[in-house]
């Protein structure tokens, strides 16, 4: 039994330790810091947004729609942001304006954007109907949600 062995012999079946470099170490934990401050910026970027919902291009169901899959795709690189371009969607009730848009920002946050989601109703004599859009304003991005009523 091991309790009964002499030390000597103990010493010997024990595996022995591979030793770590410190330089390995430490570049672990540098590592290890960066993931993390990434990870709570996202988080942090997603509570500033204030989305209304959480909504991504993952759960999209694309065969709900008449969107190109490969032009939102190609949006969702926020490249259109770059060249301080503006997107617009505009659709009736139901049309997928504002969860495209949420997941669009959702894709911009993941793409180190920055992008606030707003609200607002406007009154109009004769239009009715619903726009959403992106406004580029220096490395910000602004995602308005329209609601147009008579």
């Amino acid at each position: 039994m091991a309790w009964q062995k002499p030390k000597s012999e103990l010493s010997t079946e024990m595996p022995q330790r591979k030793q770590i470099p410190p330089e390995t170490i430490s570049s672990q934990l540098i590592n290890a810091e960066i993931t993390d401050r990434q990870l709570r910026s996202l988080k942090y970027q997603m509570k500033a947004a204030k989305f209304p919902i959480h909504r991504d291009l993952v759960k999209f169901d694309w065969d709900e729609t008449l969107l190109l899959r490969q032009q939102i795709e190609q949006l969702s690189t926020a490249a259109f942001m770059d060249e301080a371009h503006n997107l617009i969607l505009v659709g009736g009730t139901g049309t997928c304006k504002t969860h495209m848009t949420t997941a669009l920002g959702v894709a911009a946050i993941n793409h180190g954007k920055r992008i606030r989601f707003f609200n607002a109703n406007i009154s109009r004599t004769r239009s009715t109907g619903c726009a959403c859009s992106f406004t580029q304003r220096g490395n910000k991005a602004a995602l308005f949600r329209y609601q147009i009523s008579a």
